[in-house]
Order: structure tokens, then sequence, then C-alpha cells
């Protein structure tokens, strides 16, 4: 009960996935200029490489932002990509094998 009340206040994120069949995504610094930008442009963003996906990055910000830039960006710095909004207001999710940490595992 102390966990579920305590869940009721999180922060909500929107959660993306990069993906591409043609550009590597992985090993190339794409979390690293993700998350640059966001300090830059005062987004609050957390990129992560995903461990149950080939060649996907995901990435969260806080739900309600505004990402126009922030996907610009991402298409300047990787011309064949594709991105995808996978959740809407999730608490506390899990980037790297995307799935909901709700402190029941």
């Amino acid at each position: 009960l102390v966990l579920k009340d305590a869940m009721k206040n999180m922060v909500l994120w929107d959660v993306y996935e990069i993906y591409s069949s043609n550009v590597k995504l992985h090993g190339v610094k794409c979390r690293r200029k993700i998350r640059n930008f966001g300090v830059r442009n005062n987004i609050d963003v957390i990129p992560e490489n995903a461990l149950d996906k080939e060649n996907v990055v995901r990435f969260a910000v806080i739900s309600e932002t505004n990402i126009d830039k922030l996907l610009d960006f991402i298409h300047e710095q990787f011309s064949d990509v594709n991105i995808e909004n996978i959740a809407r207001e999730i608490k506390n999710p899990v980037l790297s094998k995307w799935k909901v940490n709700d402190g029941n595992d």
C-alpha cells in the first residue's frame, strides 16, 4: 500500500523508440548526443539503448513536453531513422527492456 501511495505522485513520462535498418544507433554516442541536447535546451530527457531490440534507442521525456526541437535534432544527427511514441504518461519506465517499474519485481 505504501508503494502504491508513493507512485501516485511520481513524474509521468512519454516514451519513444528510435530505430533504423540503415543507420547504426548503438556505439555512435546517440544517447550522449540526445542527453547533451536536452541539457543545452532545458529538456528533461533520458535516453537508453534497448537491450531487448536490435539497434533501438529509447528515450523518455516528461509528459506534455514539446519535443519538436528534439525530434528535429535527432533527424539531423541520424538521417534515416524512425521515431515512434510507444507510451504516454508512464510512471517510472525501464527503457533498456521496455517495462514499467512498479516495484513488484
